[in-house]
Protein backbone atom coordinates (compact mmCIF):
# COMPACT_ATOMS: atom_id res chain seq x y z
CA UNK A 1 0.00 0.00 0.00
CA UNK A 2 1.24 3.54 -0.62
CA UNK A 3 2.53 4.98 2.66
CA UNK A 4 4.28 8.21 1.62
CA UNK A 5 3.34 11.29 -0.38
CA UNK A 6 3.07 10.76 -4.17
CA UNK A 7 3.31 6.95 -4.04
CA UNK A 8 0.64 5.44 -6.32
CA UNK A 9 -0.57 2.11 -7.67
CA UNK A 10 -3.58 0.90 -9.63
CA UNK A 11 -4.90 -0.26 -13.00
CA UNK A 12 -4.27 1.17 -16.46
CA UNK A 13 -6.42 0.61 -19.59
CA UNK A 14 -4.71 1.84 -22.74
CA UNK A 15 -5.54 2.50 -26.37
CA UNK A 16 -2.14 4.08 -26.97
CA UNK A 17 0.36 6.12 -24.89
CA UNK A 18 -1.74 9.31 -25.19
CA UNK A 19 -5.23 7.80 -24.81
CA UNK A 20 -5.96 5.72 -21.73
CA UNK A 21 -8.02 5.39 -18.56
CA UNK A 22 -6.45 4.92 -15.11
CA UNK A 23 -7.73 3.97 -11.66
CA UNK A 24 -5.36 4.61 -8.75
CA UNK A 25 -4.87 4.48 -5.03
CA UNK A 26 -2.33 7.14 -4.00
CA UNK A 27 -1.01 8.85 -0.86
CA UNK A 28 -1.22 12.67 -0.64
CA UNK A 29 0.98 13.04 2.43
CA UNK A 30 -1.98 12.93 4.80
CA UNK A 31 -3.62 9.66 3.81
CA UNK A 32 -4.90 7.44 1.01
CA UNK A 33 -7.03 8.73 -1.86
CA UNK A 34 -8.95 7.00 -4.66
CA UNK A 35 -8.40 8.52 -8.09
CA UNK A 36 -9.68 7.94 -11.62
CA UNK A 37 -9.04 9.87 -14.81
CA UNK A 38 -9.35 9.53 -18.58
CA UNK A 39 -6.83 10.90 -21.05
CA UNK A 40 -7.58 11.50 -24.72
CA UNK A 41 -4.79 12.62 -27.05
CA UNK A 42 -2.76 13.74 -24.04
CA UNK A 43 -5.56 15.80 -22.44
CA UNK A 44 -6.49 14.41 -19.01
CA UNK A 45 -9.81 14.71 -17.18
CA UNK A 46 -10.23 13.78 -13.52
CA UNK A 47 -13.21 11.49 -12.91
CA UNK A 48 -12.92 11.12 -9.13
CA UNK A 49 -10.47 12.10 -6.40
CA UNK A 50 -11.75 11.14 -2.97
CA UNK A 51 -10.32 10.37 0.44
CA UNK A 52 -10.19 6.78 1.66
CA UNK A 53 -10.31 5.58 5.26
CA UNK A 54 -7.16 4.17 6.84
CA UNK A 55 -6.73 0.73 5.26
CA UNK A 56 -4.33 -2.16 5.58
CA UNK A 57 -5.18 -3.36 2.06
CA UNK A 58 -7.59 -2.48 -0.72
CA UNK A 59 -9.32 -4.25 -3.63
CA UNK A 60 -10.18 -2.41 -6.85
CA UNK A 61 -12.91 -3.63 -9.24
CA UNK A 62 -13.24 -1.95 -12.63
CA UNK A 63 -16.01 -2.89 -15.05
CA UNK A 64 -16.72 -1.65 -18.55
CA UNK A 65 -20.03 -1.97 -20.39
CA UNK A 66 -19.81 -0.39 -23.82
CA UNK A 67 -18.23 2.99 -23.10
CA UNK A 68 -19.45 3.13 -19.47
CA UNK A 69 -16.78 2.57 -16.79
CA UNK A 70 -17.48 1.84 -13.12
CA UNK A 71 -14.93 1.86 -10.29
CA UNK A 72 -15.61 0.01 -7.04
CA UNK A 73 -13.38 -0.59 -4.04
CA UNK A 74 -13.40 -2.90 -1.04
CA UNK A 75 -11.36 -3.35 2.12
CA UNK A 76 -12.05 -7.09 2.33
CA UNK A 77 -13.00 -8.22 -1.18
CA UNK A 78 -16.56 -8.93 -0.02
CA UNK A 79 -18.31 -5.61 0.63
CA UNK A 80 -17.95 -3.21 -2.32
CA UNK A 81 -18.45 0.56 -2.59
CA UNK A 82 -19.15 2.21 -5.95
CA UNK A 83 -16.85 5.24 -6.24
CA UNK A 84 -17.42 6.53 -9.77
CA UNK A 85 -19.22 5.85 -13.04
CA UNK A 86 -18.38 7.74 -16.23
CA UNK A 87 -18.44 7.42 -20.01
CA UNK A 88 -15.26 7.27 -22.06
CA UNK A 89 -14.82 5.76 -25.53
CA UNK A 90 -11.61 3.81 -25.94
CA UNK A 91 -10.33 1.08 -28.27
CA UNK A 92 -8.64 -1.08 -25.67
CA UNK A 93 -5.34 -2.62 -26.78
CA UNK A 94 -3.82 -3.56 -23.44
CA UNK A 95 -4.43 -3.36 -19.70
CA UNK A 96 -2.55 -4.07 -16.51
CA UNK A 97 -1.35 -2.86 -13.12
CA UNK A 98 0.93 0.12 -12.61
CA UNK A 99 2.89 1.58 -9.68
CA UNK A 100 5.26 4.45 -9.14
CA UNK A 101 5.89 7.79 -7.51
CA UNK A 102 4.28 10.81 -9.09
CA UNK A 103 6.39 13.60 -7.64
CA UNK A 104 9.74 13.19 -9.36
CA UNK A 105 12.96 13.24 -7.33
CA UNK A 106 11.19 14.46 -4.18
CA UNK A 107 8.90 11.42 -4.01
CA UNK A 108 9.69 8.36 -1.94
CA UNK A 109 10.47 5.24 -3.98
CA UNK A 110 7.56 2.80 -4.30
CA UNK A 111 7.88 -0.86 -5.27
CA UNK A 112 4.93 -3.09 -6.20
CA UNK A 113 4.99 -6.89 -6.13
CA UNK A 114 2.49 -8.31 -8.66
CA UNK A 115 1.45 -11.91 -8.01
CA UNK A 116 -0.30 -12.60 -11.32
CA UNK A 117 -2.45 -11.18 -14.12
CA UNK A 118 -5.11 -13.36 -15.74
CA UNK A 119 -7.45 -12.61 -18.63
CA UNK A 120 -10.46 -14.98 -18.38
CA UNK A 121 -11.51 -14.27 -21.97
CA UNK A 122 -8.12 -15.37 -23.30
CA UNK A 123 -7.02 -18.21 -21.00
CA UNK A 124 -3.61 -19.76 -21.32
CA UNK A 125 -3.91 -23.32 -22.67
CA UNK A 126 -2.30 -25.27 -21.26
CA UNK A 127 -1.87 -23.46 -17.93
CA UNK A 128 1.59 -22.38 -16.84
CA UNK A 129 1.94 -25.41 -14.61
CA UNK A 130 1.80 -25.97 -10.89
CA UNK A 131 1.30 -22.99 -8.61
CA UNK A 132 4.54 -21.68 -7.16
CA UNK A 133 4.76 -21.75 -3.38
CA UNK A 134 4.77 -18.38 -1.59
CA UNK A 135 8.14 -16.86 -0.65
CA UNK A 136 8.49 -17.35 3.09
CA UNK A 137 12.29 -17.33 3.18
CA UNK A 138 14.02 -14.39 4.83
CA UNK A 139 17.04 -12.77 3.21
CA UNK A 140 20.42 -13.42 4.82
CA UNK A 141 22.74 -10.54 5.76
CA UNK A 142 26.48 -11.21 5.46
CA UNK A 143 29.89 -9.54 5.11
CA UNK A 144 29.01 -6.52 7.27
CA UNK A 145 31.79 -3.92 7.61
CA UNK A 146 31.99 -0.42 9.10
CA UNK A 147 34.46 2.29 8.08
CA UNK A 148 34.37 5.27 10.47
CA UNK A 149 35.84 8.77 10.43
CA UNK A 150 35.54 11.30 13.25
CA UNK A 151 32.01 12.35 12.31
CA UNK A 152 30.61 9.71 9.95
CA UNK A 153 30.59 5.99 9.22
CA UNK A 154 29.96 3.89 6.11
CA UNK A 155 28.15 0.60 6.81
CA UNK A 156 28.33 -2.03 4.05
CA UNK A 157 26.85 -5.54 3.78
CA UNK A 158 25.44 -8.08 1.35
CA UNK A 159 22.17 -10.02 1.09
CA UNK A 160 21.54 -13.25 -0.80
CA UNK A 161 18.44 -11.78 -2.49
CA UNK A 162 17.14 -8.33 -3.37
CA UNK A 163 16.21 -6.52 -0.16
CA UNK A 164 15.78 -3.14 1.45
CA UNK A 165 18.42 -1.94 3.90
CA UNK A 166 18.44 0.15 7.07
CA UNK A 167 20.80 0.74 9.98
CA UNK A 168 19.65 1.64 13.49
CA UNK A 169 22.43 3.29 15.50
CA UNK A 170 23.13 5.15 18.71
CA UNK A 171 25.40 5.30 21.74
CA UNK A 172 23.35 2.55 23.45
CA UNK A 173 21.56 -0.59 22.26
CA UNK A 174 18.36 1.44 22.34
CA UNK A 175 19.82 3.07 19.20
CA UNK A 176 17.54 6.08 18.59
CA UNK A 177 18.57 6.97 15.03
CA UNK A 178 18.02 5.22 11.70
CA UNK A 179 19.53 5.63 8.24
CA UNK A 180 18.55 3.70 5.12
CA UNK A 181 19.08 3.48 1.37
CA UNK A 182 16.62 3.31 -1.50
CA UNK A 183 15.92 0.36 -3.73
CA UNK A 184 16.43 -3.37 -3.17
CA UNK A 185 20.03 -4.23 -4.12
CA UNK A 186 22.22 -7.19 -3.20
CA UNK A 187 25.15 -4.98 -2.12
CA UNK A 188 24.22 -2.37 0.45
CA UNK A 189 25.83 0.86 1.69
CA UNK A 190 24.38 3.25 4.28
CA UNK A 191 26.22 6.37 5.49
CA UNK A 192 25.76 7.59 9.06
CA UNK A 193 26.43 11.35 9.36
CA UNK A 194 26.67 13.79 12.24
CA UNK A 195 28.47 11.45 14.64
CA UNK A 196 30.48 12.55 17.66
CA UNK A 197 34.25 11.99 17.48
CA UNK A 198 35.96 9.40 19.71
CA UNK A 199 32.59 7.83 20.55
CA UNK A 200 31.48 4.18 20.53
CA UNK A 201 28.23 3.47 18.69
CA UNK A 202 26.04 0.38 18.57
CA UNK A 203 24.41 -0.53 15.26
CA UNK A 204 21.82 -2.96 13.94
CA UNK A 205 21.45 -3.86 10.26
CA UNK A 206 18.07 -4.96 8.94
CA UNK A 207 16.03 -5.30 5.76
CA UNK A 208 13.16 -7.08 4.03
CA UNK A 209 12.82 -8.82 0.68
CA UNK A 210 10.15 -8.07 -1.92
CA UNK A 211 7.78 -10.54 -0.29
CA UNK A 212 8.03 -8.73 3.03
CA UNK A 213 10.22 -11.29 4.81
CA UNK A 214 12.48 -9.62 7.36
CA UNK A 215 16.14 -10.57 7.67
CA UNK A 216 17.62 -11.61 11.00
CA UNK A 217 19.33 -8.40 12.21
CA UNK A 218 23.11 -8.19 12.43
CA UNK A 219 24.43 -6.10 15.33
CA UNK A 220 27.80 -4.69 16.30
CA UNK A 221 29.72 -1.66 17.51
CA UNK A 222 32.23 0.79 16.07
CA UNK A 223 34.20 3.75 17.41
CA UNK A 224 34.62 7.04 15.57
CA UNK A 225 38.06 8.59 15.17
CA UNK A 226 39.41 11.24 17.52
CA UNK A 227 39.00 14.87 16.40
CA UNK A 228 41.87 16.26 14.39
CA UNK A 229 41.00 19.96 14.56
CA UNK A 230 41.43 22.59 17.27
CA UNK A 231 38.21 24.53 16.80
CA UNK A 232 40.06 27.56 15.48
CA UNK A 233 38.19 27.35 12.17
CA UNK A 234 34.89 28.20 13.90
CA UNK A 235 34.62 31.87 14.86
CA UNK A 236 31.84 32.56 17.38
CA UNK A 237 31.14 36.28 17.17
CA UNK A 238 29.77 36.53 20.70
CA UNK A 239 31.93 33.97 22.46
CA UNK A 240 31.53 30.51 23.95
CA UNK A 241 29.39 31.73 26.87
CA UNK A 242 26.12 33.32 25.74
CA UNK A 243 23.06 34.30 27.77
CA UNK A 244 19.53 34.90 26.53
CA UNK A 245 16.57 36.41 28.33
CA UNK A 246 18.47 37.81 31.33
CA UNK A 247 16.23 40.89 31.05
CA UNK A 248 13.35 39.33 29.08
CA UNK A 249 12.90 37.28 25.95
CA UNK A 250 12.64 39.27 22.73
CA UNK A 251 11.61 36.54 20.26
CA UNK A 252 10.86 32.84 19.78
CA UNK A 253 14.42 32.03 18.64
CA UNK A 254 17.89 31.96 20.11
CA UNK A 255 20.50 32.86 17.47
CA UNK A 256 24.16 31.82 17.60
CA UNK A 257 26.07 33.55 14.81
CA UNK A 258 29.58 33.28 13.46
CA UNK A 259 31.77 32.17 10.58
CA UNK A 260 33.48 28.91 9.64
CA UNK A 261 36.76 29.09 7.73
CA UNK A 262 37.45 27.30 4.44
CA UNK A 263 33.77 26.58 3.89
CA UNK A 264 34.41 25.49 0.29
CA UNK A 265 36.19 22.41 1.67
CA UNK A 266 33.46 21.39 4.12
CA UNK A 267 32.01 17.89 3.84
CA UNK A 268 29.66 18.42 6.77
CA UNK A 269 28.60 21.20 9.13
CA UNK A 270 26.15 20.61 11.97
CA UNK A 271 25.36 21.18 15.64
CA UNK A 272 24.03 19.13 18.54
CA UNK A 273 21.88 20.58 21.30
CA UNK A 274 22.46 19.01 24.72
CA UNK A 275 23.94 15.87 23.16
CA UNK A 276 20.94 15.26 20.91
CA UNK A 277 20.92 14.34 17.22
CA UNK A 278 22.96 16.34 14.74
CA UNK A 279 21.17 19.14 12.90
CA UNK A 280 22.64 20.28 9.58
CA UNK A 281 23.64 23.93 9.22
CA UNK A 282 23.81 26.11 6.13
CA UNK A 283 26.79 28.33 5.36
CA UNK A 284 26.87 31.54 3.40
CA UNK A 285 26.54 33.22 1.13
CA UNK A 286 22.83 32.56 0.51
CA UNK A 287 21.70 36.02 -0.69
CA UNK A 288 19.77 36.45 2.55
CA UNK A 289 20.76 36.20 6.22
CA UNK A 290 24.06 34.42 5.57
CA UNK A 291 25.88 37.31 3.95
CA UNK A 292 29.48 36.20 3.46
CA UNK A 293 31.35 33.01 2.67
CA UNK A 294 31.29 30.76 5.74
CA UNK A 295 28.71 32.75 7.72
CA UNK A 296 26.30 30.69 9.81
CA UNK A 297 23.31 31.40 12.04
CA UNK A 298 22.04 28.66 14.35
CA UNK A 299 18.37 29.44 14.96
CA UNK A 300 17.19 27.31 17.88
CA UNK A 301 13.58 27.49 19.00
CA UNK A 302 13.55 28.73 22.58
CA UNK A 303 11.02 26.02 23.40
CA UNK A 304 13.73 23.42 22.63
CA UNK A 305 16.04 24.85 25.31
CA UNK A 306 16.01 24.11 29.01
CA UNK A 307 15.89 26.97 31.49
CA UNK A 308 19.44 27.34 32.77
CA UNK A 309 22.51 26.00 31.00
CA UNK A 310 22.44 24.24 27.63
CA UNK A 311 25.29 22.98 25.48
CA UNK A 312 25.58 23.57 21.74
CA UNK A 313 28.39 21.67 20.03
CA UNK A 314 29.27 22.69 16.46
CA UNK A 315 31.19 20.30 14.21
CA UNK A 316 32.83 21.21 10.90
CA UNK A 317 34.15 18.27 8.86
CA UNK A 318 36.58 18.94 6.02
CA UNK A 319 37.87 17.06 3.02
CA UNK A 320 40.69 14.72 3.97
CA UNK A 321 39.15 13.87 7.34
CA UNK A 322 40.12 17.06 9.18
CA UNK A 323 37.55 18.22 11.72
CA UNK A 324 36.95 21.27 13.88
CA UNK A 325 34.60 21.56 16.85
CA UNK A 326 33.40 24.37 19.10
CA UNK A 327 31.20 24.22 22.18
CA UNK A 328 28.96 27.05 23.41
CA UNK A 329 27.29 27.21 26.79
CA UNK A 330 23.88 28.80 26.27
CA UNK A 331 22.17 30.06 29.41
CA UNK A 332 18.44 30.70 29.14
CA UNK A 333 16.77 32.73 31.87
CA UNK A 334 13.22 32.49 33.10
CA UNK A 335 11.40 35.51 31.65
CA UNK A 336 11.23 38.33 34.15
CA UNK A 337 8.91 41.33 34.12
CA UNK A 338 10.47 44.10 32.05
CA UNK A 339 8.64 47.25 33.10
CA UNK A 340 8.28 50.52 31.21
CA UNK A 341 9.46 53.22 30.79
CA UNK A 342 12.92 51.93 29.96
CA UNK A 343 16.01 53.16 28.15
CA UNK A 344 18.60 50.85 26.62
CA UNK A 345 21.88 52.66 27.19
CA UNK A 346 24.59 50.97 25.16
CA UNK A 347 27.68 50.11 27.21
CA UNK A 348 30.90 48.59 25.90
CA UNK A 349 31.62 47.27 29.41
CA UNK A 350 28.69 44.81 29.32
CA UNK A 351 28.27 41.89 26.86
CA UNK A 352 25.92 42.88 24.06
CA UNK A 353 23.80 39.76 24.57
CA UNK A 354 23.09 40.98 28.12
CA UNK A 355 21.74 44.30 26.79
CA UNK A 356 19.83 43.05 23.74
CA UNK A 357 19.60 39.97 21.52
CA UNK A 358 21.54 39.79 18.29
CA UNK A 359 19.36 38.22 15.61
CA UNK A 360 21.78 38.67 12.71
CA UNK A 361 25.24 39.99 12.08
CA UNK A 362 28.37 41.19 13.80
CA UNK A 363 27.83 44.31 15.92
CA UNK A 364 30.18 46.55 17.92
CA UNK A 365 29.66 48.68 21.04
CA UNK A 366 31.52 51.96 21.50
CA UNK A 367 31.06 55.60 22.49
CA UNK A 368 27.64 54.83 23.91
CA UNK A 369 26.31 53.52 20.58
CA UNK A 370 25.68 50.26 18.75
CA UNK A 371 27.21 50.00 15.27
CA UNK A 372 27.26 47.35 12.55
CA UNK A 373 30.59 45.50 12.68
CA UNK A 374 30.07 44.40 9.10
CA UNK A 375 27.33 45.20 6.62
CA UNK A 376 24.90 42.63 5.30
CA UNK A 377 21.35 41.49 4.69
CA UNK A 378 19.00 42.32 7.58
CA UNK A 379 21.51 43.03 10.33
CA UNK A 380 19.06 42.90 13.28
CA UNK A 381 19.20 43.44 17.04
CA UNK A 382 16.10 42.90 19.21
CA UNK A 383 15.43 44.78 22.46
CA UNK A 384 12.64 44.72 25.02
CA UNK A 385 10.07 42.06 25.83
CA UNK A 386 8.08 39.89 23.41
CA UNK A 387 5.07 40.29 25.76
CA UNK A 388 4.87 44.08 25.34
CA UNK A 389 1.71 45.34 23.64
CA UNK A 390 1.34 49.16 23.57
CA UNK A 391 4.41 51.37 23.62
CA UNK A 392 6.37 54.15 21.95
CA UNK A 393 10.03 53.78 20.96
CA UNK A 394 12.48 56.55 20.03
CA UNK A 395 15.90 55.84 18.49
CA UNK A 396 18.56 58.14 17.00
CA UNK A 397 20.29 56.54 14.00
CA UNK A 398 23.08 57.43 11.61
CA UNK A 399 23.92 55.99 8.19
CA UNK A 400 27.65 56.05 7.37
CA UNK A 401 27.53 54.40 3.94
CA UNK A 402 26.28 51.48 1.90
CA UNK A 403 27.67 47.96 2.02
CA UNK A 404 29.18 46.32 -1.08
CA UNK A 405 26.05 44.18 -1.64
CA UNK A 406 23.52 47.01 -1.59
CA UNK A 407 21.04 46.65 -4.47
CA UNK A 408 22.10 43.02 -5.04
CA UNK A 409 19.77 40.08 -5.80
CA UNK A 410 17.13 39.61 -3.04
CA UNK A 411 18.61 42.51 -1.04
CA UNK A 412 17.37 45.39 -3.15
CA UNK A 413 17.70 48.89 -1.72
CA UNK A 414 19.52 49.42 1.62
CA UNK A 415 17.49 50.72 4.57
CA UNK A 416 17.57 51.65 8.25
CA UNK A 417 14.67 51.50 10.68
CA UNK A 418 12.66 49.88 13.46
CA UNK A 419 10.25 46.97 13.73
CA UNK A 420 7.65 46.81 16.52
CA UNK A 421 5.73 43.84 17.93
CA UNK A 422 8.60 41.70 16.66
CA UNK A 423 8.27 37.97 17.40
CA UNK A 424 11.05 36.45 15.30
CA UNK A 425 11.53 35.09 11.80
CA UNK A 426 9.09 32.52 10.41
CA UNK A 427 10.07 29.36 8.53
CA UNK A 428 8.20 29.33 5.20
CA UNK A 429 10.41 26.76 3.45
CA UNK A 430 13.31 24.44 4.27
CA UNK A 431 15.89 27.24 4.37
CA UNK A 432 18.16 27.43 7.39
CA UNK A 433 18.02 29.91 9.02
CA UNK A 434 14.35 30.91 8.60
CA UNK A 435 14.03 34.22 6.75
CA UNK A 436 10.44 35.50 6.57
CA UNK A 437 9.72 38.73 8.54
CA UNK A 438 6.03 38.06 9.10
CA UNK A 439 3.82 37.79 11.06
CA UNK A 440 4.85 40.94 12.91
CA UNK A 441 3.47 44.28 13.99
CA UNK A 442 4.83 46.97 11.68
CA UNK A 443 8.08 48.19 10.15
CA UNK A 444 9.10 51.83 9.91
CA UNK A 445 12.21 52.51 7.86
CA UNK A 446 14.03 54.88 5.56
CA UNK A 447 14.99 53.12 2.34
CA UNK A 448 17.43 54.30 -0.32
CA UNK A 449 15.57 53.25 -3.47
CA UNK A 450 17.43 53.80 -6.74
CA UNK A 451 14.38 55.77 -7.95
CA UNK A 452 14.60 58.06 -4.91
CA UNK A 453 14.90 57.49 -1.16
CA UNK A 454 11.87 57.76 1.14
CA UNK A 455 10.41 56.62 4.45
CA UNK A 456 7.85 53.79 4.62
CA UNK A 457 5.47 52.45 7.27
CA UNK A 458 4.33 48.88 6.58
CA UNK A 459 1.84 46.71 8.46
CA UNK A 460 1.74 42.96 8.94
CA UNK A 461 2.30 41.21 5.61
CA UNK A 462 3.38 44.56 4.05
CA UNK A 463 -0.17 45.92 4.20
CA UNK A 464 -1.45 48.52 4.85
CA UNK A 465 1.43 50.78 3.80
CA UNK A 466 2.18 54.52 3.69
CA UNK A 467 5.14 56.01 1.85
CA UNK A 468 6.82 59.37 1.82
CA UNK A 469 7.79 61.54 -1.13
CA UNK A 470 10.96 60.43 -2.91
CA UNK A 471 13.97 62.55 -1.90
CA UNK A 472 16.59 61.92 -4.55
CA UNK A 473 19.71 60.33 -3.07
CA UNK A 474 18.29 60.59 0.45
CA UNK A 475 19.61 61.71 3.81
CA UNK A 476 23.27 62.66 4.13
CA UNK A 477 25.77 60.08 5.34
CA UNK A 478 27.07 60.88 8.81
CA UNK A 479 24.00 62.92 9.79
CA UNK A 480 21.94 61.63 12.73
CA UNK A 481 18.18 61.33 12.45
CA UNK A 482 15.61 60.34 15.04
CA UNK A 483 12.82 57.82 14.40
CA UNK A 484 9.85 57.46 16.74
CA UNK A 485 7.30 54.67 16.34
CA UNK A 486 4.12 54.10 18.36
CA UNK A 487 1.87 51.03 18.58
CA UNK A 488 -1.59 51.18 20.19
CA UNK A 489 -4.12 48.35 20.38
CA UNK A 490 -7.50 48.76 18.69
CA UNK A 491 -10.65 46.70 19.28
CA UNK A 492 -9.47 44.79 16.21
CA UNK A 493 -5.77 44.99 15.40
CA UNK A 494 -3.58 47.98 16.18
CA UNK A 495 -2.68 51.52 15.13
CA UNK A 496 0.92 52.26 14.14
CA UNK A 497 2.36 55.76 13.85
CA UNK A 498 5.82 57.06 12.96
CA UNK A 499 7.71 60.33 12.74
CA UNK A 500 11.18 61.06 11.46
CA UNK A 501 13.34 64.17 11.90
CA UNK A 502 16.95 65.32 11.87
CA UNK A 503 18.69 65.29 15.24
CA UNK A 504 19.12 68.80 16.62
CA UNK A 505 15.91 70.10 15.08
CA UNK A 506 12.51 70.26 16.77
CA UNK A 507 10.46 67.09 16.90
CA UNK A 508 7.42 67.39 14.60
CA UNK A 509 4.18 67.83 16.49
CA UNK A 510 2.18 65.63 14.14
CA UNK A 511 2.89 62.05 13.21
CA UNK A 512 4.44 61.64 9.77
CA UNK A 513 2.31 58.56 9.00
CA UNK A 514 -0.35 56.41 10.68
CA UNK A 515 -1.86 53.08 9.64
CA UNK A 516 -4.58 50.93 11.21
CA UNK A 517 -3.93 47.21 10.74
CA UNK A 518 -6.78 44.82 11.58
CA UNK A 519 -4.42 41.87 10.99
CA UNK A 520 -1.81 42.91 13.54
CA UNK A 521 -0.18 40.52 15.97
CA UNK A 522 -1.04 41.26 19.60
CA UNK A 523 2.40 41.72 21.13
CA UNK A 524 6.12 41.73 20.48
CA UNK A 525 9.47 43.39 21.11
CA UNK A 526 11.46 45.97 19.14
CA UNK A 527 13.99 45.18 16.42
CA UNK A 528 16.63 47.57 15.06
CA UNK A 529 17.23 47.15 11.33
CA UNK A 530 20.36 47.93 9.30
CA UNK A 531 19.99 46.39 5.84
CA UNK A 532 23.05 46.47 3.55
CA UNK A 533 24.43 49.63 5.12
CA UNK A 534 26.84 50.75 7.85
CA UNK A 535 24.78 52.26 10.66
CA UNK A 536 24.96 53.46 14.26
CA UNK A 537 22.06 53.38 16.73
CA UNK A 538 21.91 55.51 19.85
CA UNK A 539 20.09 54.80 23.10
CA UNK A 540 16.68 53.18 22.70
CA UNK A 541 13.98 54.96 24.72
CA UNK A 542 10.72 53.05 25.29
CA UNK A 543 7.60 54.40 27.00
CA UNK A 544 4.38 52.58 27.78
CA UNK A 545 0.98 53.57 26.43
CA UNK A 546 -2.36 52.79 28.02
CA UNK A 547 -5.90 53.04 26.71
CA UNK A 548 -7.29 53.13 23.20
CA UNK A 549 -6.03 55.79 20.78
Amino acid sequence: MPTARNQTQGLLFEQNPTTFTRFDVFHDGNGLRLFASSTVNGSAKTRTNQALPELGSIHLWVTRTGNSWTLRWSADGQSWTTAATFTQAIELTRAGPHAGNAGGSAATAHTALVDYIFDPTHPVDPEDGHELPPDNTSPVISAATVTATATSASVQWQTNEAATGAVDYGTTTSYGSTASHGGTPLNHTVTLDGLEPATTYSYRIGGTDLAGNAATPVTGTFTTAAPTGTGDEIDLWYGTEQSFGSLAHTQRWVNIVGNVANSDNLTGFSYRLNGGPATALSVGPDNRRLQNEGDFNIDIARSALATGQNTVRITAAYQGGHQSTATITVTVASPGVLTLPRTVTWSSGVPLQSQAQVVDGLWALGNGTLRTGSTGYDRLVAVGDERWTDYEVTVPMTVHGFGPDAYSHLSGAPMIGIGVRWQGHTAVDSSQPAWDWFPAGAYSWYRFFAEGARWELRGNGNSPVQRGVREGSGIAFGATYVMKVRVQSLPQGARYSMKWWRHGTAEPTAWTATIDDADSVANGSIVLIAHQLDATFGNVEINSLTGSP
